[in-house]
């Protein structure tokens, strides 16, 4: 439960920043760029960040394989999470110029999406070696459902108080998705061994 958990709130973030990042790059920045003639619209920007961003994502998730080969996965996304508050609140209260914006976007996709082997290893951790598969889906699809809201109650506040104050509370579910890890190294709670 406390797993799910923190998929859940976890999931909250990642799906209204996924949903609503193009969004907020093209109507708070709206960088439009000249390159050899050729016009750069905000559309084409806020893409080209997003696509910086899922990269950024990638790259990251390689050195979060590393780490999850020496220290334990839970203490790796408690780590990435408080990681990904910084970028958030950069976003969601600090203008940015168009490198220092790209530079918080590259940190936003490491701290958010990068994390994807710790997320796999804790879940192997828990999981029967005989039901691996369905352990993941059951926690999987329990965190979609709940992240599914997150698009429409986060675009619903971005309409009433602006898509900042939507990325302020985002960055308020990412704390609160470490306090399920933190009940994960209680001694009453019994986390199977897989050796």
């Amino acid at each position: 439960l406390a797993i799910l958990a923190y998929f859940s709130i976890r999931g909250f973030t990642a799906d209204g920043i996924g949903a609503l990042y193009p969004a907020f790059i093209n109507e708070i920045y709206g960088y439009t760029f000249e390159i050899f003639g050729t016009v750069i619209t905000s559309t084409s920007t806020a893409s080209l960040y997003y696509s910086a961003t899922l990269i950024s994502a990638a790259f990251f998730s390689i050195w979060c394989g590393q780490l999850v080969d020496k220290y334990d996965p839970k203490t790796v996304l408690i780590a990435f999470a408080i990681l990904g508050v910084a970028p958030i609140f950069v976003l969601a209260f600090v203008d940015l110029s168009p490198m220092a914006l790209l530079l918080v976007l590259i940190l936003l996709g490491a701290s958010i999406w990068g994390a994807a082997p710790a997320r796999d290893a804790l879940i192997s951790s828990i999981a029967p070696p005989e039901m691996e598969g369905r352990t993941f889906a059951y926690l999987w699809t329990g965190a979609l459902l709940f992240g599914s809201v997150s698009p429409i109650l986060v675009g619903y506040i971005g309409d009433v108080s602006g898509l900042r104050t939507a990325f302020g509370i985002m960055s308020i579910f990412i704390v609160l998705s470490v306090l399920p890890l933190f009940l994960l190294y209680s001694k009453n709670i019994y986390l199977p061994s897989k050796s």
